[in-house]
């Protein structure tokens, strides 16, 4: 966690005015107004949040190197100063009350805010520094991540990068709500009020288990019709553009959110999936599935970097930007069934 002294007293005590009323009143209202005409160390929030989050005081004192009689100070004085119960025990851990809970979710969203206010003014001198979040789907992370974090130690040691895995369209709501700085997507749509910058193609070939496609090296989209196939949500939209413009009719018996799940139930045999071939380019080399690239028409999704443009640039945002376009780039998967590798990066 970042130091907020300085940002407490820069900022907070311009929030400094008449204390409230006393009362007995617990809730929302309550804990919005103390906050606002109060002066609250952001530090105490930052302990009570970990300790709200763990549910525990010895797992937080682990976490922040601190002992358990410290954290209880501090959270003690953040009542006192609050007014209000925040934490309450029983046999399994504390939970927060109705008053914690509110500020466990506020106090978070303040932590958030200072950290983002602290990574805008970070990287201004001459060694890029702050905290950098990137978003990618489990289709591109296993390839991309790796790269990605040997990089950045490399070239920018000072600058923390983490690396969020989920479904584009989560990656999508998260790089909108601010969860995250950037994101690597498949774009199955327009992203109007997004920043973005193409990537890559990455070309989707037909996937079963071994030995169930033998000596095949080449198979039209056509020919693919009668096979039961095994669908992720994320690329059906994809291959329904492709088969709608050519009046072709694919045979879905499945459907799943799980890239891992479908894999297994290729590998198993009796279905077949038509994935982006960087998905399954570690069990094609090692002979768990058969690979067989897919022609007329030829399918490929498109890789592009997203970013919300009404979040700040930072000195350390822009140089993860350049660099996951530097090692997408490096991404270059060249199977051994054609010369051409399955995935391009943009120009």
């Amino acid at each position: 966690m970042p130091d907020l002294g300085a940002f407490n007293r820069a900022y907070l005590p311009a929030l400094r005015g008449p204390r409230p009323a006393t009362g007995d009143m617990l809730g929302k209202a309550r804990i919005y107004r103390v906050m606002r005409e109060a002066f609250v160390d952001l530090k105490r929030v930052e302990y009570f949040v970990c300790v709200a989050k763990l549910g525990s005081f010895s797992k937080a004192a682990q976490m922040l190197k601190l002992t358990q009689p410290a954290i209880s100070r501090h959270i003690q004085a953040l009542e006192q100063e609050l007014r209000v119960r925040l934490l309450y025990r029983t046999t399994r851990g504390v939970l927060p009350t109705e008053a914690g809970a509110i500020l466990l979710s506020q106090g978070a969203a303040l932590l958030e805010d200072a950290q983002r206010i602290r990574n805008a003014l970070e990287g201004m001198g001459q060694t890029p520094t702050g905290a950098v979040a990137i978003g990618m789907p489990p289709t591109i992370a296993p390839a991309l991540a790796p790269l990605m974090i040997d990089a950045c130690k490399k070239a920018y040691p000072n600058i923390s990068l983490h690396v969020i895995e989920g479904f584009s369209v989560f990656l999508e709501q998260s790089l909108r709500l601010g969860k995250i700085d950037l994101a690597v997507l498949s774009r199955n749509s327009e992203f109007v009020d997004l920043q973005i910058t193409p990537l890559a193609e990455d070309e989707m070939v037909l996937v079963g288990a071994a030995n169930s496609m033998p000596g095949m090296k080449e198979v039209s989209l056509s020919s693919v019709c009668n096979l039961p196939l095994i669908i992720s949500s994320g690329f059906r939209p994809i291959l329904d553009q492709r088969t709608r413009a050519h009046d072709i009719a694919l045979n879905y018996v499945m459907e799943l959110d799980s890239i891992t799940l479908t894999k297994g139930m290729i590998m198993r045999g009796g279905q077949f999936s038509i994935l982006p071939y960087v998905v399954v380019d570690d069990e094609a080399c090692a002979g768990l599935v058969d690979v067989v690239r897919i022609v007329d028409p030829v399918v490929t999704r498109e890789i592009v970097l997203g970013v919300n443009p009404r979040r700040p640039a930072t000195v350390a945002l822009e140089l993860v930007r350049k660099l996951v376009q530097a090692q997408m780039r490096n991404l270059v998967l060249t199977p051994d069934m054609a010369a051409k590798p399955m995935i391009r990066a943009a120009e």
